[in-house]
């Protein structure tokens, strides 16, 4: 995941309307964590759809809708406590990116992909992977690197996959540390180069989530056989870290020594 600064609500006192947003969000968090969905549902719909009261920061309220739309999103594409809507979900993502939820955009990517609440198209899922990964998101660099690898959406450029994969290992993304060890092994895109691979594979098991996402024995990048992106379940049966961009800090003025963080995905 991208590092980047935690969005923080500054306060008052508590009858800042912002507290009372902050507190309404965790609320909803809390909520959905414990399967209360019709709560979650009551706090965080109003919070997507509110605007900002009267002198107060657009860009500190904002970061209160775009979680609230994010976690709706989320609910409508796994029915949780709404029926099922994958076009609804996309909406609620879509408007999580027009507020600065740079992490929604992989996830519009992938329904694109899915064709999931919009026809299925790969040049689309490959521009929105790109806006993600431009921006310095591990998931979205690592996708964008398989569509180069095999040429889905984007024309296949093992350079270019590499490149991609590289910046998604760098930071730890288990699957594209296997995928770039499986290319410095075959030589695409990269000079062969077994010391490399070695280093890669290492590293790619000691995150402890690269065993499913093997290819079976003698297929490699490129190769007829490939099967690690056929769809985008190798990337979204892994566990999503909270996005830096999508935590709330709460930071009273009259207590700069202490800050509260809100993990509000």
């Amino acid at each position: 995941m991208p590092v980047l600064p935690a969005l923080e609500v500054r306060a008052a006192s508590p009858s800042d309307p912002l507290v009372a947003a902050l507190t309404d969000l965790a609320a909803g968090q809390r909520a959905l964590e414990n399967g209360d969905y019709a709560a979650a549902l009551k706090k965080l719909l109003p919070l997507a759809k509110q605007g900002a009261a009267p002198g107060s920061s657009v860009d500190q309220w904002r970061s209160i809708s775009r979680v609230a739309q994010y976690r709706l999103g989320g609910m409508y594409l796994g029915g949780q406590g709404v029926p099922q809507d994958y076009e609804e979900a996309l909406r609620w993502y879509r408007l999580a990116v027009e507020q600065g939820a740079a992490y929604a955009q992989l996830l519009v990517g992938i329904m694109y992909h899915d064709g999931q609440g919009a026809p299925q198209d790969n040049k689309e899922a490959a521009r929105w992977y790109r806006l993600a990964a431009e921006q310095g998101n591990a998931d979205a660099q690592g996708l964008l690197g398989v569509a180069y690898a095999i040429g889905q959406g984007v024309p296949q450029d093992y350079e270019e996959a590499a490149r991609w994969c590289r910046l998604a290992a760098e930071q730890g993304n288990a699957t594209s540390q296997y995928i770039l060890a499986d290319m410095y092994a075959d030589g695409r895109g990269v000079p062969r180069d077994y010391i490399q691979a070695y280093m890669w594979f290492s590293l790619a098991g000691a995150s402890g989530d690269a065993d499913g996402i093997k290819p079976s024995s003698g297929e490699s990048v490129g190769g007829s056989n490939f099967r690690w992106h056929d769809n985008s379940a190798v990337w979204s049966a892994r566990p999503i870290l909270i996005p830096p961009d999508m935590i709330v800090r709460t930071r009273p003025e009259t207590d700069g020594s202490r800050s509260d963080d809100h993990a509000c995905l």
